[in-house]
């Protein structure tokens, strides 16, 4: 099944009094490289999510797991951890374990200061 990206303008999230533009890439592969480990493995489709301002990348958050959907969607959110940046969440909606199996998607909550994975929250069933 092909992914298609997704746009979303996020609040101003560095204080600048712009908005940043989210675009997210589930159907991307996580490489090594991305990973900073030359021997880390492929991950299949595992998303990722840039964040732009202007026209330059502010940040990429990865997915971690195979075909998992991470970032079908992107949605925008106040200040959750205190830091006085607005955050975000992203969606990894068809997660899987690594031995294929499906399991429960998952909503990861991502700090619009750095792009740290701050939190995450399961769903009630695979499917």
């Amino acid at each position: 099944m092909a992914r298609r990206e997704r746009v979303e303008f996020l609040r101003d999230l560095n204080g600048d009094g712009r908005d940043e533009l989210a675009i997210g890439s589930p159907g991307y592969d996580v490489t090594a490289f991305d990973q900073d480990d030359p021997l880390a493995r492929t991950k299949d489709s595992a998303g990722r999510v840039d964040v732009y301002q202007r026209r330059k990348r502010r940040m990429r958050v990865l997915g971690d797991n195979a075909n998992s959907g991470f970032g079908e969607k992107i949605a925008p959110l106040n200040d959750t951890n205190g830091d006085k940046k607005a955050d975000f969440v992203v969606s990894a909606s068809t997660d899987s374990k690594p031995d294929g199996r499906s399991q429960p998607g998952r909503v990861w909550l991502v700090s619009g200061k750095n792009g740290d994975l701050l939190s995450y929250r399961v769903g009630p069933k695979a499917g």
